[in-house]
C-alpha cells in the first residue's frame, strides 16, 4: 500500500514476538488498530510461549534490529513509538541510537523484566543500561509493581511506597512515570510528573474497563499522546502527561 494512502496516524513498536498473542508485538498491534493507528513493527526478541508457560527465546542483535527500522522511519512519519521487550545490553544501547539519530518522537516505554511465569526478559547489564541511557529519552514510563521495585530497589506495600518509587524513577530522567498498581490488594495507579503526581482507584478508572491489562493500558496511552480526539480524551482525567 502506498505511504500516501495511509490517513491514520503511525504507531512502531519494538517490542518482542509472542506467539501466543497474549503480549508483545500481537498485542500492540491489535490495540493500535482498535485505537484507528496504522501499526508498524520491530522484533527484539522471538520468544517461544503459550498462555501457560514460558521456554525460551533468540534475542535479536543491534544490526538486525537496526535493518528492522530504519526502512520503516524512511518511509513513514512515526507518530508515537511504544517500546517493549529490550532483553540485551546491546538493544538497548541501540534503540537508544536510532532515537537520537531518527525524528522518532519520544517513546513511551513499557518496562518488561520478567514473564508472568518469572522467566528473566531482560539480562542485568541491560537493566543499568535502560536506566541510564533510554530512560532520558523517555515520554513516559509504565512499570506495574514488581518492576517498580526491581528498577528502583524500594519496596512497593502502598500508594506512600508508589510515590517514593514515582519520583525516584523521574529523577532517571522521564518525563512521567505511570506505576500500574494491578500487584496491590487496593488496586490504584501513581503518576509522577515533575512536582505533580495523581492516584486513580478502579473506580475513577470504569471508563476503562475495557483495558484489562497493564500492556494494554500501556498501548491506550501511546494512542493518547498522539492526538486528541473524542475517542482519546477519555483517558485525560486519570492519565497526565507532559504535553
Amino acid at each position: 500500500m502506498p505511504t500516501s494512502s495511509i490517513s491514520s496516524p503511525v504507531v512502531l513498536s519494538i517490542a518482542g514476538f509472542d506467539p501466543s498473542g497474549g503480549a508483545g508485538l500481537i498485542a500492540d498491534v491489535r490495540a493500535f488498530v482498535a485505537f484507528g493507528c496504522w501499526p508498524v513493527a520491530a522484533i527484539t526478541s522471538l520468544t517461544f510461549q503459550n498462555s501457560e508457560r514460558f521456554a525460551g527465546a533468540i534475542h535479536q542483535s543491534a544490526e538486525s534490529l537496526r535493518a528492522q527500522i530504519l526502512p520503516v522511519v524512511k518511509e513513514f512519519r512515526i507518530a508515537a513509538v511504544k517500546i517493549g521487550m529490550l532483553p540485551t545490553r546491546e538493544l538497548v544501547l541501540e534503540v537508544a541510537r536510532l532515537l537520537g539519530e531518527t525524528k522518532m518522537p519520544a517513546p513511551i516505554i513499557d518496562p518488561v523484566l520478567h514473564s508472568s511465569s518469572g522467566y528473566e526478559l531482560m539480562e542485568p547489564e541491560a537493566k543499568e543500561t535502560w536506566l541510564a541511557e533510554l530512560m532520558p529519552l523517555a515520554r513516559l514510563i509504565t512499570p506495574n509493581i514488581p518492576e517498580a521495585e526491581a528498577l528502583t530497589g524500594i519496596g512497593i506495600a502502598n500508594e506512600s511506597d508508589m510515590r517514593a518509587a514515582a519520583r525516584k524513577l523521574r529523577e532517571t530522567g522521564a518525563r512521567a512515570v505511570l506505576i500500574k498498581g494491578g500487584h496491590l490488594e487496593h488496586r490504584s495507579e501513581i503518576r509522577g510528573q515533575r512536582s505533580e503526581q495523581l492516584r486513580t482507584n478502579e473506580r475513577q478508572a470504569k471508563s476503562l474497563s475495557a483495558l484489562r491489562n497493564g500492556l494494554l493500558r500501556a498501548r491506550f496511552v501511546t494512542r493518547r499522546t498522539w492526538g486528541r480526539d473524542p475517542v482519546t480524551l477519555e483517558l485525560t482525567e486519570i492519565a497526565v502527561l507532559d504535553e
